[in-house]
């Protein structure tokens, strides 16, 4: 149902034909071991032509351990700050080139959020979080990133535009 709400919202904004909107989930389950340590929990690249509007993200954190007694129970991700951060490409490896909120937002206002966040065409949209804490001592944690959004094609983009401020609470 979200997704349908989303499109007649895009649809009715942009007088678009819905057959020009591609729905588009990514994410990664990252291995969470330390503190201060960036993790990438989320990236995908927007092609050339189009721009990535960017509407839910979801991460929380598993215990990945099958014999432990909380196997698989979800948990709130731990403290830190996150990025959402535009990414190039040397042909081997995604590297971060510029970011698109605060550098310093904390982590829950970014990891579990209903936002429109727009990426332009020819680049990576990255989730980049750096944890204060490590994981607990037992167990084997990952962090489960699930993001959704719209490939738009970039003649509307400029419809749905708005600035992002990140606000630093600490």
């Amino acid at each position: 149902m979200l997704q349908l709400k989303e499109l007649n919202a895009i649809r009715q904004l942009t007088q678009i034909a819905p057959h020009k909107l591609s729905a588009v989930k990514f994410g990664y389950e990252t291995l969470f071991e330390d503190a201060d340590i960036e993790l990438l929990l989320a990236q995908v690249f927007v092609p050339q032509n189009e721009v990535l509007l960017v509407s839910r993200t979801q991460s929380y954190m598993v215990n990945a351990l099958n014999s432990a007694s909380d196997y698989n129970f979800y948990r709130a991700t731990p403290s830190g700050i996150a990025v959402w951060a535009l990414g190039a490409s040397d042909g081997t490896f995604a590297f971060t080139t510029a970011s698109l909120t605060d550098d310093n937002s904390p982590a829950h206002l970014l990891l579990d959020s209903d936002e429109h966040l727009l990426f332009p065409g020819g680049y990576f949209a990255r989730l980049i979080f750096t944890p204060d804490a490590a994981a607990p001592a037992t167990g084997t944690w990952n962090i489960r990133t699930l993001c959704y959004g719209w490939f738009i094609p970039i003649e509307v983009s400029d419809q749905l535009d708005a600035t992002q401020v990140g606000i630093n609470l600490r």
